[in-house]
């Protein structure tokens, strides 16, 4: 997958690209997100805080990972 050096443009475009997903579309979604900011963290949400480029809430980030099969998943990898 991509390299942790990669910026993070050329990243999200490669993992869209193998999951058969519309970079551009990943592209601006994490723009509208995080502004591109993979360290982008929402302290004042309520409910923990959206985290990453794409602003997840920690419950909702650890369903989706249980659901795809990813154990111990990182919400901010």
């Amino acid at each position: 997958m991509a390299s942790s050096t990669m910026p993070i443009g050329q990243k999200i475009i490669q993992t869209a690209i193998a999951y058969d997903v519309d970079p551009m579309t990943m592209i601006q979604l994490a723009k509208c997100e995080s502004g591109l900011n993979p360290k982008a963290w929402n302290k004042t949400d309520p409910h923990g805080g959206a985290k990453g480029l794409y602003q997840y809430l920690p419950p909702t980030f650890k369903s989706y990972a249980k659901k795809a099969g990813i154990e111990d998943a990182n919400i901010w990898h």
